[in-house]
Formats: C-alpha cells, sequence, structure tokens
C-alpha cells in the first residue's frame, strides 16, 4: 500500500479505528509503562498516537505530552476527543499533525519519547531514528512498544497471505533487532502480550476482513473467508473470542551516537 493509499484508508477510516480501539486490551502495555517510564515532570513526544489511546492514559503522568500522526483525520478525531471526554487534560496534552521523519521541533525540545506500534511502519527509519535522536537531549529515555512475530494474530493472517505478499510481509529483521542498529542495546527488553478481545464471530470476521482488503489490498474469494471464520472460531472460549497479539516493550538511551 502506498502513503497516498494510506492516507486515504485512514482518513475513510478514522471513526472505526476509535471501535477498534475497543476490542483492544491496552491494560498489558500501561503494566509495562507503570513499571519502566516515569514520564513525571517531563515534556513527552508521542510517536504515532493514532486514536490517542495511549495518549489518554498517559498524560495524567506527564508534565507535557505532544502526541502526533500523519494523519489529520485522526488528529482530528482525538482533538475532538479531548475537548469532549477529557476536558481535564487540555492543558497537559496537544495533539499535532506532523511527520515524525521530519519534525519542526528544536533540538533538545523533549525530555522522553513514547513510540507506540510506529517506529516499524516507517518506511525511512533510518530518518525517523535520526528525528528522535535529535529532538532530546543526549542520555534521554525512548519508550518503545513493537510488534513481536509470530502472533496468534498474525498466523491467522498468514494462512491466507499468497506467498508473494509474505514474503514482503515477513522479510528483513525483526524490528527489535533493527532498532538497535539505530539506538543501540536496550536498557530493558520484555516480551508481552496484546489481546483483541471480540464479543462474537462476525465482529472478529470484520476485523480481520477490514486488514485483508484495505491494509493488505487482498480479496478473500467466499471460500476462503468461510475458512478464515472457521479459523478464528478456533479462539471462541465460549463467552468471547480472544486473540493474541505479541510485541516487545523496549527501553533506550538515546544519544547522537547510538
Amino acid at each position: 500500500m502506498t502513503s497516498e493509499n494510506r492516507e486515504t484508508f485512514m482518513g475513510q477510516y478514522a471513526e472505526d479505528f476509535e471501535i477498534w480501539s475497543e476490542f483492544y486490551d491496552s491494560s498489558y502495555e500501561m503494566d509495562v509503562l507503570r513499571k519502566y517510564a516515569d514520564f513525571s515532570e517531563e515534556e513527552v513526544f508521542e510517536a504515532g498516537c493514532g486514536s490517542g489511546r495511549l495518549s489518554f492514559r498517559i498524560a495524567d503522568r506527564c508534565g507535557r505530552l505532544v502526541s502526533v500522526d500523519v494523519l489529520p483525520s485522526l488528529i482530528n478525531l482525538c482533538q475532538q476527543r479531548l475537548a469532549e471526554n477529557h476536558s481535564g487534560l487540555i492543558d497537559t496534552l496537544r495533539f499535532e499533525v506532523q511527520d515524525a521523519t521530519s519534525l519542526p521541533y528544536p533540538d533538545d525540545h523533549f525530555d522522553a519519547i513514547l513510540d507506540g506500534w510506529t517506529f516499524s511502519v516507517f518506511e525511512d527509519r533510518e530518518e525517523a531514528a535520526a528525528e528522535y535522536k535529535r529532538i532530546v537531549p543526549d542520555d534521554s529515555p525512548f519508550y518503545a512498544i513493537q510488534v513481536r512475530g509470530g502472533s496468534e494474530y498474525q498466523q491467522i493472517l498468514d494462512k491466507f497471505i499468497p506467498d508473494e505478499k509474505l514474503e514482503r510481509w515477513t522479510k528483513g529483521p525483526s524490528i527489535d533487532k533493527e532498532m538497535v542498529e539505530y539506538f543501540g542495546e536496550p536498557l530493558v527488553k520484555e516480551k508481552i502480550v496484546t489481546p483483541y478481545y471480540f464479543k462474537s464471530l462476525d465482529e472478529a470476521f470484520e476485523a480481520y476482513m477490514f486488514n485483508f482488503e484495505e491494509w493488505l489490498d487482498m480479496e478473500l474469494p467466499e471460500s476462503k473467508q468461510q475458512q478464515l471464520k472457521k479459523a478464528i472460531s478456533e479462539y471462541d472460549n465460549g463467552d468471547e473470542i480472544r486473540i493474541d497479539e505479541y510485541a516487545y516493550f523496549m527501553k533506550f538511551s538515546l544519544s547522537e551516537k547510538g
């Protein structure tokens, strides 16, 4: 998917992106952030805030939080949520449309960086890494939550992705190893499980179909759709469908020398 197509698709999906957040259990991310991240009295930069799922949860722990996303539609959604549902955070939390690979802030402007699931989707990670290092002083903390391969969620996707797409989907070093090249060895590295909870098979099926049709630009024939439903149903425990996504939490100390 090209950057232009992705922006169009995410713009159309902004409102549904908020609904997707309801499927996702953020408590595991918050557990590691509470354990390892101290944002008190600091000005924190958050890259790729999306619908503000983490932004609204950590803002009251920050001196000030600036959360950015490249998509205006998502920032508009965040600003609306801030005004309507989180007015007590207005003096602490600011949302901006920014490209994290080319930021307008002066050198050493922030005290810490949070990147939740964003660095791995950058086409130019070298530029993003350089910007991250530039906007904070040396030895500043960088907290990253990034996708870890082999999850239940990805295993279902992989069953239906053609070989040529699967190769592009999985090629290259895992993101945790690539981040070491840019930022050095992490001070902390912990595996976490981040579940999706769906109330019904139809709800989970629609979520997967969205991934195939919009994100992967694929159309599944009817026969494959039935196979997809069967694969998803294996995770039905009777009360709900739980499908786990896997992630790494990493804490780095940033410096120009990486």
